[in-house]
């Protein structure tokens, strides 16, 4: 057992509801207003930047197909448009349950014939693939939070003012939820927050 004088915790909130933990009833009712939209990234490594003749580099292609918006390498890339390069398909909702329901090896193959149908070089292309469906990853159990219609700017200041001492972290406690900024902003509010309640004393290196 580790005993300690304060915690901050960042398990998504829809594995948090499903912990005995000591919330308030405030905030028990704010994780109540949250739920989790199903996302699945399909990543597809290719010889080379082929799609760079046509879409150059960075950016993405907004499809109406089942691969939903598909992601090129950052216009950073220093490599050569002869090298290696991953093509980057996320989906949502309906079409993120299809490709996360699949095997693996069956949604990397549906993946590659509807990239074919924007990049036909894909087929002759691709080498290998993975396949991230969060809503069915125990750890996640959904990709990003939502919260109900309403219930979003009182829910989400609940979220973000700590019930000492307990501080929440994670995507979900921001306003830019569902984004990797979302998560080092929650991260920062609630490390300062559990610094001024703990009248921690700032300790210069010498």
């Amino acid at each position: 057992m580790f005993l300690a004088d304060a915690v901050i915790v960042t398990v998504p909130l829809n594995i948090l509801r499903q912990i005995d933990i000591d919330l308030g009833e405030e905030y028990r009712r704010a994780i109540g207003y949250i739920h989790y939209q199903p996302s699945t990234k399909v990543a597809l490594q290719c010889r080379t930047r082929f799609w760079e003749k046509e879409v150059g580099q960075g950016g993405f292609t907004k499809t109406n197909l089942p691969i939903g918006q598909l992601h090129y390498p950052s216009r950073d890339d220093p490599r050569l448009p002869n090298e290696r390069g991953i093509l980057v398909s996320y989906t949502w909702k309906q079409d993120a349950l299809i490709f996360g329901s699949q095997t693996k090896s069956e949604a990397i193959e549906s993946a590659v014939r509807e990239v074919s149908k924007i990049h036909p070089e894909i087929s002759k292309q691709f080498e290998v693939g993975m396949v991230q469906a969060w809503f069915s990853d125990d750890a996640a159990q959904g990709a990003y939070a939502c919260l109900l219609p309403f219930k979003y700017n009182e829910g989400m200041k609940t979220l973000m003012t700590p019930d000492h001492p307990i501080y929440l972290a994670g995507e979900a406690m921001s306003y830019t939820n569902g984004w990797i900024q979302g998560a080092i902003e929650s991260g920062l509010n609630a490390a300062y927050h559990l610094y001024s309640n703990n009248n921690f004393q700032h300790m210069c290196p010498e």
